[in-house]
C-alpha cells in the first residue's frame, strides 16, 4: 500500500504544470502527539477554496515514535482523512479552517513481561478528529499549523507545522 501511495505521489509531482494554481499540495509535517510523542508524515490536500467553494481535503499520513520501555518496543503511526472549512480572510494569503475527519490508528507493542513471557500484539483503531488549522500561502509554498483531536480511537491532542507544495491545478 505505502509504494502505490508513494508512486501516485511522484507521479502527480512529475506531471504537475509549472503553472500550478495551488489546488492540489503535497506536503511534510511534524508531529506533536500528547499521547504517541513526536512523528513526521506527509500531506496531499485538494483545495476547493480558490474555485468559490470554500472547502478543502485532505489526507494525512504520520509515524510517530513513542518512548519505549526496557522492555517494550512500541510502534504508532496513523491515516487521517479531513474535511475542512477554509476561507481566505486579509487578502489571498491568510487562510483559516476548521473540520472534521476520520482517523485510522496503528498501534503495535513488542517485547516481554517482567516474568519474559514474549508479547506480540498491534490493534486498529477509528476514530473520528476534530481540528483547526492556519495556513499561509505564499508562492507555490504554504506553512501552516494545525491542532487536531482524536475524538475516538486513539484519543490524542496533535499539534501539527508544515509545509505544504502547490503541485497542480484543478480545472
Amino acid at each position: 500500500m505505502r509504494k502505490l501511495v508513494a508512486s501516485f505521489l511522484a507521479l502527480v509531482v512529475v506531471l504537475a504544470p509549472d503553472s500550478a494554481s495551488g489546488q492540489i499540495s503535497l506536503g511534510a509535517q511534524g508531529n506533536w502527539g500528547d499521547t504517541f510523542d513526536w512523528g513526521v508524515g506527509g500531506r496531499l490536500t485538494v483545495d476547493l477554496s480558490q474555485m468559490g467553494t470554500p472547502l478543502a481535503f485532505f489526507g494525512t499520513y504520520d509515524y510517530f515514535w513513542p518512548e519505549d520501555s526496557d522492555l517494550l518496543d512500541r510502534q504508532y503511526w496513523e491515516i487521517n482523512i479531513n474535511a475542512v472549512y477554509a476561507e481566505y480572510i486579509g487578502g489571498p494569503q491568510a487562510q483559516p479552517y476548521a473540520g472534521i475527519g476520520l482517523n485510522i490508528a496503528h498501534t503495535s507493542v513488542k517485547g516481554e513481561t517482567l516474568g519474559g513471557l514474549p508479547i506480540d500484539r498491534s490493534e486498529t483503531n477509528y476514530g473520528i478528529n476534530a481540528l483547526a488549522g492556519f495556513k499561509w500561502k505564499l508562492t507555490r509554498v504554504a506553512p501552516y499549523i494545525e491542532f487536531r483531536y482524536v475524538i475516538e480511537g486513539s484519543r490524542q491532542l496533535v499539534i501539527t507545522g508544515g509545509l505544504d507544495l502547490a503541485v497542480a491545478g484543478i480545472p
